[in-house]
């Protein structure tokens, strides 16, 4: 990592404990922690679902899956396509629903309060398992990042000179920013992280894809050439996906199968789609 990217991370931190601070100023009663006083235009509720059904990991996940499997990778995050249209009919349903949480809804539904609190405890156990995961996930991805300089001077602060404790103080880092905006921000909040999330995810999984071609270009470029009796100086970044195509067997851009056709058959994906619409 560089300073720049350094910057990058802090402002992004501080722009998210702002956010939480700004709608916690705006918060009056209860509705407008939890509902965000029902006042959330298109924009935000669209990429409040966008949020919902992706995350940072996706880009990555997708390229792991299309490097195994070729094109049909992408079927690890576009399986959700055959479940949004259930989230536009389940939009209307919980607006009509008028409660403020979902287990709010359990209560009146089955007349128990008991099963409003097995809910909340569900809740809770599976947020704390699935941040648990998130965060072990963010420390190890972080490690090779910071260099061991940075995570020696990091360690330091809790007096320790393992490397190993990195998430010692990593983890509570990140834990009381994410913690931070939402508990004191409320829905508002979190829904403002979406949309800027999003749109961090939209711009940089696009980005990823001009810089691939360049450095295929750059690395093939001259053995394609030779092959193909054009010219190195005259190839341009899309000139890429020629290379990709030269050096790729073509079962790789299969949309269905590929080369590993155990992974994405079509049967997988019908299966995957289904398990998300359950979840």
């Amino acid at each position: 990592m560089q300073t720049a990217d350094v910057l990058v991370l802090v402002g992004y931190f501080i722009a998210m404990l702002l956010i939480g601070v700004i709608c916690a100023l705006r918060v009056k009663k209860q509705e407008d922690y939890f509902m965000g006083g029902r006042g959330f235009g298109k924009l935000l509720q669209t990429f409040a679902a966008f949020g919902s059904g992706t995350g940072s990991q996706d880009p990555i996940n997708v390229g792991r899956a299309t490097w195994t499997s070729g094109l049909s990778g992408v079927w690890s995050a576009l399986m959700w396509l055959f479940v949004t249209p259930f989230y536009w009919i389940f939009a209307i349903w919980y607006r009509r629903m008028r409660h403020l949480t979902t287990g709010d809804w359990f209560v009146e539904r089955y007349e128990s309060q008991a099963m409003g609190v097995a809910y909340t405890i569900f809740g809770f156990v599976f947020s704390i398992n699935y941040l648990s995961a998130m965060f072990s996930a963010i420390t190890k991805v972080a490690e090779p990042l910071l260099g061991e300089a940075t995570i020696l001077t990091m360690v330091g602060w809790i007096g320790s000179e393992d490397p190993s404790h990195l998430r010692f103080v990593l983890v509570p880092m990140i834990a009381i920013v994410v913690v931070s905006y939402g508990v004191v921000g409320g829905l508002a909040a979190a829904y403002w992280t979406d949309l800027i999330q999003g749109l961090c995810i939209i711009l940089l999984s696009i980005i990823l894809i001009p810089y691939g071609l360049s450095a295929l270009v750059e690395k093939y470029g001259e053995e394609y050439a030779v092959a193909t009796g054009e010219q190195v100086e005259a190839l341009t970044t899309w000139d890429g996906f020629r290379i990709m195509h030269q050096r790729v067997s073509e079962d790789n851009f299969q949309l269905f199968g590929g080369p590993r056709s155990g992974e994405f058959p079509l049967h997988f994906i019908v299966s995957l789609a289904l398990l998300g619409l359950i979840g």
